[in-house]
């Protein structure tokens, strides 16, 4: 041992605090705290102890588990660059949990100390994007997504829900805390479900509908008589209110104006013919988008207001045209020279932007926008079969790509490196209508193990995954419970442990929710090793 037993706590416990405060800020320097963990628990000595540690829970071995398929992956992988990357992404799932569960076990108070700062962190965070998204919002049209300038807006979304889960595992023993401090903690834990609905990741909306019902459902079973009664009207009110509120969305979506073709106006104003297409099933806000048109009005007014030519396309990849039509048609105005000319400088900025209808204007939450964009692609999919318009469509061709390459080699997989290649030849000999911009990895993270790992590898990922969270019966822990199930769930849509961050946000709650507290070496034990 390099330095005192107290000065490498100090240090232990430092390195997690700056992993856990820059999770939301910044990969570099979480590295840096991954790095200062392991340099000291290499260099803390007490190998006997650590090796007693390991003997006595030998299940710890089962981390182990998580790591091995992508190593024997890279075995296998023509692409050695690739897979090699991959492992190095991994390897805080590695480095973490050996680092806490072979350390002195974490005390309550360290643990609440490290908790405290991570929900710090995000509220901060979430307080300066704010900030950020009105000073952009006052300047013209914003994309809430741009609230996550550092990280994946759907990894910020699942650390905000274990901010709020952290806050109401606190509140469940309000006795320890003054009133002050409850109503702080209640306000924060509302302001960061807010902020969830401002960010719009249906994934992170999607989780919080889940924490909202493991607390229900705990309260449930806590209580008895009128509380419980109580608990369950306002659980019930709330759902109510939200899926009011989705339903309205929905309704709001597939509303049709109906129009009589009698009495369509042939001409506009400056005498040019119109074009109705009143069989397009297009709508935007009830509008159907090819009534009203006199293209060569549009064309005309477009190119005196805008910098991007009206053939061009916009800064989403899309054809100009097509969203300066769908973004009249929201408004409810005709598409020639006199509805051009009702739009204003803002209007103009959104189309510029790709933004196709007047509610990203209007909208304060992402979530309304993104519910709108998932509304929109399953109708496009679902009528014209248009794969590229939008992110859970996507995910449905690379589910089927993934398929098909776990096919290849069902045992063992055909190793990380070789998956976006083999993804790339079922696009190709299928003819699959994709741009190769949006060719990626399956979105799914159990498809990414089992294509790069086979079914073995995929295995001995859940096993390592799940087991120590049964050995040690964290089944009744209700943070622990909510955040086995978040990541689970997590995994289904998202590669949640193919980012730095992704993986070390699992790696340290992981560790902490299931092994925090399990390992322990009495000082006579300790002795007993010198």
């Amino acid at each position: 041992m390099l330095l005192s037993e107290k000065l490498h706590r100090y240090i232990f416990i430092g390195a997690l605090a700056i992993i856990l405060v820059f999770l939301p800020f910044s990969r570099f320097v979480v590295s840096i705290g991954i790095i200062t963990l392991t340099i000291n628990f290499l260099v803390s000595g007490e190998w006997q102890v650590k090796g007693k540690l390991l003997k006595r829970n030998n299940y710890n071995w089962f981390i182990l588990a998580l790591f091995i398929p992508f190593v024997y992956s890279l075995l296998q992988s023509s692409n050695l660059g690739l897979s090699v990357t991959i492992i190095k992404i991994w390897l805080p799932l590695l480095l973490i949990p050996f680092a806490i569960t072979l350390s002195k076990p974490l005390s309550k108070n360290e643990l609440n100390v490290l908790l405290g700062l991570f929900v710090l962190s995000i509220v901060v965070f979430t307080g300066v994007s704010m900030g950020y998204y009105f000073h952009q919002k006052a300047n013209g049209p914003f994309d809430a997504r741009s609230l996550s300038p550092f990280i994946s807006h759907i990894r910020l979304s699942l650390m905000v829900n274990m901010a709020i889960a952290i806050i109401v595992n606190w509140l469940q023993n309000t006795h320890e805390f003054k009133v002050w401090m409850v109503v702080m903690l209640l306000a924060i834990s509302i302001w960061l479900s807010i902020y969830l609905f401002i960010l719009g990741a249906l994934t992170g909306v999607f989780m919080l509908v889940v924490l909202a019902l493991f607390v229900l459902v705990k309260q449930l079973l806590k209580f008895n008589g009128e509380a419980k009664y109580y608990i369950a009207v306002t659980g019930l009110t709330t759902m109510f209110i939200f899926s009011f509120f989705i339903v309205r969305l929905v309704n709001q979506f597939y509303a049709r104006n109906i129009v009589n073709e009698q009495t369509l106006p042939k001409k506009t104003v400056n005498g040019n013919l119109y074009k109705h297409d009143v069989k397009s099933e297009e709508y935007e806000n009830g509008n159907n988008v090819y009534l009203f048109v006199c293209e060569a009005e549009l064309e005309r007014n477009w190119n005196k207001r805008s910098d991007i030519n009206f053939d061009a396309k916009d800064k989403r990849g899309q054809s100009v045209k097509k969203t300066l039509l769908r973004y009249l048609a929201s408004k409810g105005l005709a598409k020639d020279s006199v509805g051009m000319w009702k739009l204003d400088s803002v209007d103009i900025s959104l189309i510029e932007k790709g933004l196709p209808n007047v509610l990203y204007r209007s909208s304060v939450f992402g979530f309304q926008n993104r519910l709108y964009e998932f509304l929109w692609e399953l109708r496009a999919y679902n009528e014209k079969g248009q794969v590229a318009n939008g992110s859970f469509v996507q995910r449905l061709v690379y589910a089927k790509a993934a398929w098909y390459v776990i096919k290849q080699n069902v045992l063992f997989g055909t190793g990380y490196g070789d998956v976006h290649a083999t993804m790339d030849k079922y696009y190709n000999s299928l003819n699959v209508d994709f741009p190769e911009n949006l060719r990626f990895m399956p979105h799914n993270q159990y498809l990414t193990i089992f294509a790069s790992t086979g079914v073995v590898g995929l295995l001995l990922f859940l096993v390592g995954f799940l087991f120590p969270y049964f050995k040690h019966h964290r089944t009744k822990s209700f943070l622990s419970t909510f955040f086995m199930v978040m990541i689970l769930l997590s995994m289904l849509t998202e590669d949640t442990l193919d980012t730095h961050i992704g993986v070390t946000f699992t790696a340290i709650f992981w560790t902490m929710c299931i092994f925090a507290d399990t390992n322990s070496i009495t000082l006579n034990e300790r002795r007993s090793t010198d």
